[in-house]
C-alpha cells in the first residue's frame, strides 16, 4: 500500500450515526483522466441515538472533489454544509429525506488497490469501509437495514451445527434494542456478540 497505513478507529471510540442509510444508488461514470460518481442515498433518523443532532456526518477522502449535493432534489449552497479533507458534514436535516451527492476522482492515481482504482485498462473496485470512503461520502459502514434479516438468517443457520453437539437454539440473532427498549444496552457488553 503506498498512501501510508491506515489509522486505528476502536471500538471505545465508536458512536452510533444519527442517521441511517436504508437505499444507496450509485451512478459511475468512467473516464481515462476524471471520473464521476453520483450516489443518491435515502436517509433517515436513527431512532436508536437519543436526543438525535440534526447533523449528518458523512466520511470520506481527501482525493473526492465534490462537486454538489442536493437534498431532496435541491441544490445546496456552499455555506450550508461543511467539507474537510475527510468528513462532510450537514446541519439541520430533517428525520428523513433524499441525498444525492457527485464527486469526481480519478482511479489512475489510487494506488491503495481500496476504493476505485485502474490495473493497466480495467478499473476495479474494492469496497469495503476504508475502500467506499474512497469513492463517495458515506455514513461510518453499519450494516445496512435491508440486508440485516440476511445476515440474521446466516448467523442462526449455525444452529444446525449446534444442535448435533447437543445445544438447541444456542445462537439468537437479534436487531439491538432502542434506548427507550434497554437503556443500559451496548454492543461493548460481554454478554453480548455484535455483528
Amino acid at each position: 500500500m503506498k498512501d501510508g497505513n491506515p489509522s486505528t478507529i476502536y471500538l471505545k471510540n465508536y458512536t452510533q450515526s444519527n442517521f441511517l442509510i436504508e437505499k444507496t444508488d450509485l451512478k459511475f461514470e468512467l473516464n481515462d483522466e476524471i471520473s464521476f460518481v453520483t450516489s443518491n442515498l435515502v436517509v433517515r433518523k436513527n431512532l436508536h441515538v437519543p436526543n438525535v443532532d440534526p447533523t449528518l456526518m458523512l466520511h470520506g477522502n481527501k482525493n473526492l472533489q465534490l462537486l454538489w449535493v442536493e437534498v431532496d432534489g435541491v441544490r445546496l449552497e456552499d455555506d450550508s454544509f461543511h467539507k474537510t479533507d475527510t468528513d462532510l458534514s450537514i446541519p439541520n436535516m430533517p428525520d428523513s429525506f433524499e441525498l444525492s451527492i457527485k464527486v469526481s476522482i480519478k482511479p489512475q492515481e489510487n494506488t491503495t488497490m481500496m476504493g476505485l482504482y485502474r490495473s493497466r485498462t480495467m478499473f476495479c473496485t474494492q469496497c469495503e469501509a476504508e475502500g467506499f470512503r474512497k469513492i463517495t461520502y458515506y455514513l461510518d459502514p453499519a450494516t445496512p437495514i435491508k440486508w440485516r434479516p440476511y445476515f440474521k438468517k446466516g448467523i442462526e443457520d449455525w444452529n444446525s451445527v449446534f444442535e448435533k453437539a447437543g445445544f438447541k437454539n444456542a445462537i439468537v440473532a437479534k436487531d439491538p434494542p432502542s434506548k427507550e427498549e434497554d437503556p443500559d444496552f451496548s454492543p461493548e457488553d460481554i454478554r453480548y456478540s455484535t455483528v
